[in-house]
């Protein structure tokens, strides 16, 4: 991860221990399938394989982290500004500290 951020191996682990505490695990079978209907728009063409994420996110109304950058310019050129990439959760992450 850090060599993929580009951030030091200090900076990861802060983030990365921050984040942890927050995380909450969801079956993608418990999303509703409105949320996958609408999440199809945004990742055709895209990346299919991100449907499941997109969707999570959109009904947990949470942010997607994800270090694909084709993914997070497709998303947001499509609207969906929900996803970040690892410098946006540090900012996040840092300054609620």
């Amino acid at each position: 991860m850090v060599e993929l951020s580009g951030q030091s191996e200090t900076d990861v682990r802060t983030v990365l221990n921050l984040a942890y505490k927050k995380l909450e695990f969801v079956s993608d079978d418990q999303i509703p399938f409105e949320f996958y209907r609408k999440s199809v728009q945004y990742v055709r063409g895209i990346d299919m394989d991100d449907l499941v994420f997109v969707a999570l996110t959109e009904y947990l109304d949470e942010l997607l982290w994800t270090g694909d950058q084709q993914l997070i310019k497709g998303l947001r050129s499509r609207g969906f500004q929900k996803v970040v990439d690892f410098t946006e959760v540090k900012e996040i992450v840092l300054t609620k500290k």
